[in-house]
């Protein structure tokens, strides 16, 4: 007989789903659209789209964590090779062992082995939920990093204003002599 299904799948693959929407959503966060004090629309769309893709894969993880734990809700009901009572009806242990079949008379020492594993099961993928998130918060902490040490400083507004009020006003100088000078030589040609 096949071992019933108990999610455990679908719970394990809804978590890496959500441990990378976690993922994707903060690296989404640290891309800055405007690293130097313009708009850079590649860097906007790539932020959106990382967004995007973040939210879908939250949506995938609750899905599945759903299903999973859905399933294995479903796993603890009896099966069919189980023995069903009448509801209400009281059956001593001496009467109902045996009418069970041979396999499913040493059910303590069976459920206590599944007992077990179950528990070595969840102590792995705890196991491998606590990988998962040191290595979230590794990417995060490199990202930030990364964002941090690569940006340069925006260059400073002000001093941009004042040289390009020096270039104007030295301009409207040239132009003011120039002007003089072509007076000035208008005049001379207009006196010979």
């Amino acid at each position: 007989m096949s071992e019933r299904p108990t999610g455990e799948g679908q719970i394990v693959g809804g978590w890496a789903f959500f441990g990378l929407s976690l993922l994707l959503g903060l690296i989404a966060y640290f891309i800055d659209p405007q690293p130097f004090g313009s708009f850079d629309a590649a860097k906007a769309v790539l932020k959106a789209s990382m967004g995007q893709l973040s939210g879908w894969l939250l949506g995938i993880a609750f899905l599945l964590l759903a299903t999973g734990w859905i399933i294995r809700a479903i796993s603890f009901l009896p099966g069919r090779h189980e023995p069903k009572l009448a509801e209400g009806a009281i059956v001593s242990e001496a009467e109902a062992v045996p009418t069970m079949p041979a396999p499913v008379r040493d059910l303590e020492a069976e459920a206590l082995a599944e007992a077990q594993a179950w528990e070595e099961k969840r102590a792995a993928d705890w196991q491998l939920m606590k990988i998962m998130a040191g290595i979230a918060v590794a990417v995060v902490i490199f990202v930030s990093a990364l964002t941090f040490f690569t940006k340069q400083p925006s260059p400073d507004l002000n001093a941009i204003a004042e040289a390009q009020n020096a270039q104007n006003a030295e301009d409207a100088n040239v132009a003011a002599l120039d002007n003089a000078a072509s007076a000035l030589m208008r005049n001379e040609g207009a006196h010979q």
